[in-house]
Parts: C-alpha cells; sequence; structure tokens
C-alpha cells in the first residue's frame, strides 16, 4: 500500500490535508479506504486488484512450497521449524485465494 499523501497526523490526530478543514479521517492513509473521496478509493482499489495475483499463480507458488517442504520432515527436530514455516506460507496462500 502506497500511503496517500492527504494523510498526516498532527497532535496525534489524523487528518486528511486534502480537505479544505483538514477534517479528521480513519483512512489511516490508505487509499483505498479513503473517507473523504469515492473516486481516489475507487482507483485505489483497481489499482489493488490489478496487481493482485491470480489464482494459478497462487497455485504454482503453493505447489513450488509443498515441494520444498517434501524435503523436510516434521519428525526430525532440526528440521520441524522448516517444515512449519512452509507449511504457514501454503495456509496464508490458501486463504489469499479463499480455499
Amino acid at each position: 500500500m502506497n500511503k496517500c499523501s492527504c494523510y498526516h497526523e498532527e497532535h496525534n490526530r489524523p487528518e486528511c490535508y486534502g480537505t479544505k478543514e483538514r477534517e479528521s479521517c480513519s483512512c489511516c492513509g490508505d487509499e483505498t479506504k479513503c473517507n473523504f473521496y469515492p473516486y481516489k478509493r475507487e482507483e485505489a482499489q483497481k489499482k489493488l486488484h490489478e496487481n493482485a495475483w491470480d489464482k494459478e499463480e497462487v497455485w504454482e507458488a503453493i505447489h513450488k512450497l509443498s515441494d520444498m517442504r517434501a524435503g523436510f520432515s516434521v519428525f526430525a527436530k532440526e528440521e520441524r521449524s522448516v517444515y512449519h514455516s512452509l507449511s504457514l506460507a501454503i495456509k496464508a496462500l490458501r486463504e489469499v485465494i479463499g480455499e
């Protein structure tokens, strides 16, 4: 996420410099959550969608991680942490594509 150039914090109060009165906002600098400008929010969401991996790419990454994980044993103490790390990565990627 690129931080919105209009987002600033003054005295621990988030403000939008894109509004005339520098109104308080809750976007935390994330343009996809812009409180004031729907066009800015929609454009950011469009960019986010365009940059997202498609399912085929995610499955390819899952298969590569699975192949790597096959080289480690959950029963070997010195390999267990790598095995679990790869398993967590696979699980996270599955969640990305809703599987």
